[in-house]
């Protein structure tokens, strides 16, 4: 699966950028101001207004040191502080009644780096933005994280969207190998596909057959009237 190549990705320069105002104005000790700006940066479809309710509510939660480590340097955290900041920063975006605003830039660049429509695109990135939460999905998309476990989140959401074409192409060859014939496989990838539930993308990851996905293949033959050889 592709993930966002930092090279094509104009979103890195907006987010360095993001960052690298909110480092420099923390070395006097941050405000509001600092905190707001540095988010507007990052999200720019963001209004003044928007920004610093979102600042204002994790700062009920945190203190302003404890906001700075946690956007501009949060390799330092605990991956319970950061799933923790991730929730508080969902809440605070719920809060302020933001949580179905997401940023067009990063849709576009989504859907460009995963050839997926703006929808798909869309509800992918909003979906990743409640796991991951609201500054850190930005940030991991434009560096093009290539940790496992968030491959397999933007795997999971583009899924999760309607956009089964993925599993599809990673079917089809496995099954010929199993003996479907090549006239045969794309449209018993596509029926299992169409079956297929979140939890069952872990066939693909392991390679280790669970008796629910033999159901669906099984059905899928019967549907698509294929026999293996």
């Amino acid at each position: 699966m592709t993930l966002l190549d930092p090279r094509t990705t104009a979103r890195r320069a907006v987010l360095a950028g993001a960052l690298s105002l909110l480092a420099a104005s923390c070395a006097s000790g941050p405000g509001d101001e600092d905190f707001t700006a540095s988010l507007r940066a990052a999200r720019p479809e963001m209004t003044a207004d928007d920004a610093q309710c979102v600042v204002d509510h994790l700062q009920q939660t945190y203190s302003d040191d404890e906001l700075v480590v946690l956007t501009t340097d949060a390799s330092s955290m605990s991956t319970d502080a950061l799933d923790r900041f991730a929730a508080d920063q969902l809440d605070a975006v719920r809060t302020c009644g933001l949580d179905q605003q997401v940023a067009e830039e990063l849709v576009a660049a989504f859907a460009a780096a995963n050839n997926v429509s703006l929808e798909v695109a869309g509800c992918a990135v909003a979906s990743l933005q409640d796991q991951i939460g609201f500054w850190e999905l930005t940030d991991v998309l434009a560096a093009a994280d290539r940790e496992l476990r968030f491959q397999r989140r933007q795997f999971e959401a583009i899924f999760v969207c309607g956009d089964r074409s993925r599993v599809i192409d990673q079917l089809g060859p496995q099954l010929v190998e199993q003996g479907v014939s090549s006239g045969d496989a794309p449209c018993v990838a596509e029926e299992i596909a169409s079956t297929m539930e979140v939890d069952d993308l872990g066939v693909l990851y392991s390679g280790r057959m669970t008796d629910r996905f033999y159901g669906l293949y099984f059905d899928a033959l019967d549907v698509c009237e294929a026999l293996p050889t």
